[in-house]
């Protein structure tokens, strides 16, 4: 059986209660609206950016700063970025934070909590190889922004870490300790998870609100059980597909309500309390050949969940 990709572990309280739907929200609260020159190339920064500007070295944002749309914003490998509380990274411009393999971006808050990365519409972010912690939403993806992706990122210790109003992803990254709702699609969204590690949540950990919703090969849980209410809360989706990957250790598998030929297969759920809950009207939901380590569920008509396998699902999980 593959080895699990969960290398933190987290210590907070576990709420009682029954599962609760996150509400996405209108992202980060409103910025700082003044003017400034053009970000330089390291120390303190604030303002618009105007042109195409590059950070580097150790950058503190001490103002809501904007990337103006036509301007692009690249910030190096090797960058240690912090940002002050309840500030925020706007972009509707382009955003390129992409760090390597041997050299992440480190993406921090210089006090308490900063704000997060907004991306309007006709905005564009990229963040590849970051690390980081305390922060309110990581990305903010608006309906109409042309690029949304977090790839290879680490950060713990946030409200969300990915929030998709329009089209956005998620791509061998792990997020962990998150409050309700922390990787969520809503509206008219559409989010992929893919080779993904999802952990430790005060609520919930992946909620559709709407929209298109794919996660594949990824692993949504938490290995002490302690933390998440609902490993997903899906209230509705457009399309649902969730395939090859490990959903464990959480009071509920999935809350599924508001759908129609869900796919939803070839997953192991192992660990949580009730694997399926339905919530709400679902049509033709497709579960077949998935590994019940409780057994399989009952949950009526509507549902398919012939030929379960008889053992763990060896190619479920994230492929790193």
């Amino acid at each position: 059986m593959r080895t699990r990709n969960l290398a933190l572990t987290f210590a907070t309280t576990l709420l009682a209660g029954a599962c609760t739907v996150g509400a996405a929200g209108g992202g980060p609260g409103p910025g700082d609206d003044s003017a400034g020159d053009d970000a330089p190339a390291t120390g303190q920064v604030s303002g618009a950016i105007t042109s195409d500007t590059t950070w580097s070295g150790t950058i503190e944002i001490v103002g809501d700063v904007t990337v103006n749309s036509g301007a692009t914003l690249t910030i190096e490998p090797g960058t240690m970025l912090t940002a002050d509380d309840g500030r925020k990274l706007d972009v509707a411009g382009t955003l390129d934070a992409i760090g390597t393999d041997a050299d992440h971006i480190s993406i921090l808050a210089a006090g308490t909590t900063w704000a997060g990365i907004v991306v309007e519409s006709g905005g564009a972010a990229h963040v590849a190889y970051a690390d980081g912690q305390d922060v309110a939403t990581l990305l903010y993806c608006h309906a109409g922004a042309t690029l949304c992706q977090l790839e290879h990122v680490n950060f713990t210790s946030m409200g969300q870490a990915i929030v998709a109003e329009g089209t956005a992803s998620l791509e061998a990254s792990h997020v962990g300790q998150m409050a309700n709702g922390g990787v969520a699609v809503t509206g008219s969204g559409n989010l992929h998870v893919v080779d993904s590690t999802i952990i430790a949540s005060s609520g919930d950990l992946v909620v559709g609100n709407g929209g298109t919703l794919l996660v594949e090969y990824s692993e949504i849980g938490d290995t002490q059980g302690a933390y998440d209410h609902c490993d997903f809360h899906v209230g509705s989706a457009s399309s649902l597909t969730i395939t090859h990957s490990n959903i464990i250790n959480g009071v509920y598998g999935i809350m599924l309500g508001g759908t129609t030929g869900a796919q939803i297969t070839y997953n192991n759920w192992m660990g949580n309390t009730t694997d399926l809950d339905p919530i709400g009207s679902n049509a033709t939901v497709n579960m077949q050949h998935n590994y019940w380590q409780n057994g399989t569920p009952t949950p009526g008509s509507g549902y398919d969940l012939t030929n379960p396998e008889a053992a763990q699902i060896a190619d479920a999980g994230p492929r790193l």
